[in-house]
């Protein structure tokens, strides 16, 4: 460095009372935590995406965190991903971040897929914008809280509140998990039988309604001893 060029320019440290300091001591404590800790990853997600990948869907994952990698490692997840749009790529690129589409349809490119292919999952009000501004066919809103109506708002196709709520096959895509759409019993009666053979079933039953009759007070909800016995 020419210090007679940068004369009166300094630069921000860790432990400088500054924005830029203050931002570089929180990553080197969050850097710190996850040597100590694991991310874990949302099991109806690691299913969904483990059946896309199974069916021959590429699957991206995009976030404007510039420590998206570490967190993806530390969750075990990294690998699951065939292309990855992170904080480092909008400083490299020059891209906006969301609600600007710039990430995402990076992530489509990076995949070599049109937008109007790509399924979007987003819990963030400005990523559902990012999607729909996008072109991207369905948005999909994830609200893990309350704020469902405002990913519906900003036109989601779809809200859910855990991605176990959708399943994907090939023959059918994705498809919501309602009472409807699950598949009968009665109809994979060989499966379920080639699956007991090297397992144990286990069966769930309401009480009250389903084993009893349905009484005021239930201290006197009892089994007759017929049911009984069918247990």
């Amino acid at each position: 460095v020419n210090d007679g060029a940068y004369a009166g320019i300094t630069l921000d440290g860790p432990d400088d009372e500054t924005v830029a300091g203050l931002a570089e001591r929180k990553n080197r404590y969050f850097h710190s935590w996850l040597q100590e800790h694991r991310v874990q990853a949302f099991p109806g997600t690691r299913r969904l995406i483990d059946a896309l990948r199974s069916g021959g869907v590429p699957v991206a994952v995009f976030s404007s965190s510039r420590n998206a990698e570490a967190v993806l490692r530390s969750a075990g997840v990294l690998e699951h991903f065939d292309a990855r749009v992170d904080g480092n790529d909008l400083l490299r690129l020059g891209m906006r971040g969301k609600p600007e589409p710039a990430m995402l349809l990076e992530a489509a490119r990076l995949l070599a897929v049109e937008p109007g292919d790509c399924a979007v999952f987003e819990d963030a009000v400005i990523g559902v914008e990012a999607g729909v501004r996008g072109g991207f066919r369905p948005v999909i809103g994830v609200a893990r809280d309350d704020h469902g109506d405002d990913l519906l708002r900003e036109h989601a196709a779809l809200v859910v509140s855990d991605l176990a709520e959708l399943r994907y096959q090939r023959a059918e895509g994705l498809v919501l998990n309602t009472l409807a759409s699950l598949p009968g019993a009665l109809e994979h009666e060989k499966d379920l039988a080639a699956r007991l053979e090297d397992g144990r079933a286990t069966v769930f039953l309401d009480y009250d309604g389903t084993l009893t009759p349905i009484v005021q007070d239930h201290t006197k909800a009892f089994l007759s001893a017929d049911m009984r016995a069918t247990v």
